[in-house]
């Protein structure tokens, strides 16, 4: 019996994964697909993943321009993909899209670990 495939969603705000997600993770569920979001901590992110019965990893990113504390954040998102070794890592704002790409290597043309697949696709511009 083979694993289930892992998918994981990166974001900035915890607020985008309530909205731009809701009703998701019973499909994801529903295709027998492993779903971790990652984004800023906080309760929004806490309540999406009890609505959606999916597993929250809440890793504080600036949406601004944050050079040190980008830094950071990187290389937490990089301990949090070598501890969950995902099969696909979405990104779905510009800064989770960034640092996500940088990440998993897309971002300087090559590929530096395991990963089958990065997504970049910008879901949350019309928030604030």
């Amino acid at each position: 019996m083979t694993a289930r495939p892992h998918a994981v969603y990166v974001l900035t705000s915890s607020l985008a994964a309530r909205r731009m997600f809701a009703g998701h993770g019973r499909l994801w569920r529903a295709a027998n697909i492993r779903v971790t979001v990652i984004s800023s901590p906080g309760p929004d992110l806490e309540r999406f993943g009890i609505d959606e019965g999916v597993e929250t990893v809440g890793l504080p990113m600036e949406r601004g321009l944050s050079p040190l504390r980008d830094i950071v954040s990187l290389y937490r998102l990089w301990s949090e993909f070598q501890r969950l070794r995902p099969e696909l890592v979405e990104c779905g704002t510009p800064k989770a899209g960034l640092l996500g790409g940088i990440e998993n290597g897309t971002a300087l043309g090559g590929r530096l670990d395991w990963r089958e697949s990065l997504l970049r696709s910008i879901h949350c511009m019309g928030f604030a």
